[in-house]
């Protein structure tokens, strides 16, 4: 009997243990997934691009510095800008394009966004334009990825900031880590340790997070400034703005950063959110702007987001068939929550929806602050702006419903709205993030890397213009319309293959 009952146990030790795998690699699997990294990935190997030196002649080419375009050429040698004088060279070893009525912009820069595991994002980027993005939770495998990039694999250069540096209880952290990357900085300790990691990493920068305690902020202002780490992200409740001028943090996230920030102060002055929040908020970002100046923080826009918000929660099928949804990861678009995580965007799962069984009186009230919301956002926006604080044009990509590489021109469209002008709206999604990241791109002038995109219209008439590309140019790569176009059908095929959920009621008729 002894050994019958030893066999059993060992028997159901064995049978819970398989079981204890399978649930682990079942949610493993799970995580995968709403990341987006279970979807086919692109073989990208299987596109041909030409690379080589480049003349490029009868331009209308754009002058970063007074904001206008003026006729001329462009000589690119081993991926760099040679000249721009309009003289007749005898290139006769260089492949030479006529742009004759065409305009010539830097690349553009998504200046926030979410890679997840989805690495078809890196050509819808390239196929929009956008030679550069900054990744805002950092991973191992975006350091592979933007090294890969470096050594010819097509994609934007990436910028890459840690993992969101947050302060949890021990059991919080370890499962934030875990589900959502984190990575819990509890005290100064674990910060200094954390960031000497990130160097020697190679990433770029780290990126705060809202629940980062004061001790912790503290610590990675002063360690990031001596390790030439860009400090950037939320503003942590634990700090004021006193803290935040005196930090080493050089950038925030969102305009709705600040926009909380206004809020705390209205509601402990007892006022509930309405139309005078509006008014609070953008006199509040007047007060502030000299400080942000003073101290060269620059703001992330993500207005359209956070103006989609009250579509989503009200409108949202009618959302979805504004957007290119089907380019969109289906992981992520089609994701569940799965332990307080997932960034669903369709109906039933949307990230963004709000309470069951809500009755009338209470939509309304949904409603009017929501509305109210976005309008307060848009308005320390245009204050900032109208004060000279610098704005970068930034989508928050993959969050719902920012498609990578297709949102920014969601984005300069609200801030065109907003009333930004279209010059600016260019110089500040192409110079501007390239000097806050450091980067020799961004204009169009000798030694700057050739980060080009040719148009087929001015889109100082019209904003339009900026998605009708007839070419992007990438250091000694070139990408013609064709090109392009198989980069756009290949993501495509991979998210019909990898889809679970039928989208057509949500695309835009072919009528």
């Amino acid at each position: 009997m002894p050994v019958v009952r030893n066999k059993i146990w060992a028997y159901s030790f064995l049978s819970f243990l398989i079981l204890v795998v399978l649930i682990a690699y079942s949610y493993h699997r799970g995580l995968q997934r709403i990341r987006g990294g279970l979807t086919l990935q692109v073989d990208y190997s299987s596109l041909e691009i030409p690379t080589g030196d480049l003349l490029i002649r009868n331009a209308h080419i754009w002058n970063s510095d007074s904001l206008l375009f003026k006729k001329g050429q462009v000589l690119v040698r081993n991926g760099l800008i040679q000249t721009l004088d309009s003289v007749d060279l005898p290139y006769r070893d260089v492949r030479t394009i006529d742009a004759r009525g065409q305009y010539m912009i830097p690349g553009l820069t998504d200046y926030h966004v979410h890679l997840f595991q989805s690495p078809n994002d890196l050509l819808l980027y390239l196929a929009n334009g956008i030679t550069q993005v900054r990744e805002m939770s950092g991973t191992q495998l975006h350091l592979e990825w933007k090294k890969e990039i470096e050594n010819g694999r097509p994609g934007p250069d990436l910028f890459v900031l840690s993992p969101r540096l947050s302060s949890f209880s021990t059991w919080q952290g370890w499962k934030a880590e875990y589900t959502q990357g984190y990575n819990n900085i509890p005290d100064k300790e674990t910060a200094r340790k954390s960031l000497i990691k990130y160097k020697e990493q190679g990433y770029d920068g780290v990126k705060i997070h809202s629940r980062l305690n004061r001790e912790s902020y503290q610590a990675i202002s002063a360690l990031s400034d001596s390790l030439n780490l860009m400090m950037a992200g939320h503003l942590p409740k634990s700090i004021t703005l006193l803290e935040l001028w005196e930090s080493n943090q050089s950038d925030i996230a969102h305009t709705e950063e600040l926009l909380l920030v206004f809020k705390r102060e209205y509601e402990e002055n007892g006022k509930e959110i309405d139309t005078g929040f509006v008014h609070y908020a953008q006199k509040r970002a007047r007060d502030i702007a000299p400080k942000l100046l003073k101290n060269n923080i620059s703001v992330n826009s993500n207005l359209w987001l956070i103006q989609s918000f009250v579509h989503q929660k009200f409108d949202l099928e009618n959302q979805l068939s504004r957007i290119q949804l089907q380019y969109a990861n289906p992981g992520i678009t089609e994701s569940k929550k799965l332990l307080g995580h997932g960034p669903g965007w369709l109906p039933g799962i949307n990230r963004y929806r709000l309470p069951e069984h809500l009755d009338k009186s209470q939509l309304e009230k949904e409603k009017a602050y929501w509305m109210t919301y976005a309008k307060a956002c848009e308005s320390i926006l245009s204050s900032l702006a109208n004060s000279g604080v610098t704005i970068v044009p930034s989508t928050d990509a993959n969050l719902p419903l920012a498609v990578p590489g297709f949102g920014l021109y969601d984005e300069l469209q609200s801030l065109h709205k907003a009333g930004i002008p279209i010059e600016k709206l260019l110089h500040w999604s192409t110079a501007l993030p390239a000097r806050k990241t450091g980067s020799k791109t961004g204009r169009i002038e000798p030694g700057y890397k050739a980060h080009l995109v040719l148009l087929n219209g001015n889109p100082l008439n019209d904003l339009e213009y900026l998605k009708n590309i007839s070419m992007v140019i990438k250091g000694t790569q070139i990408y013609d319309r064709e090109t392009l176009d198989s980069m756009l059908d290949l993501v495509l095929k991979a998210n019909e293959e990898s889809r679970s959920v039928a989208i057509e009621n949500y695309l835009p008729s072919k009528d």
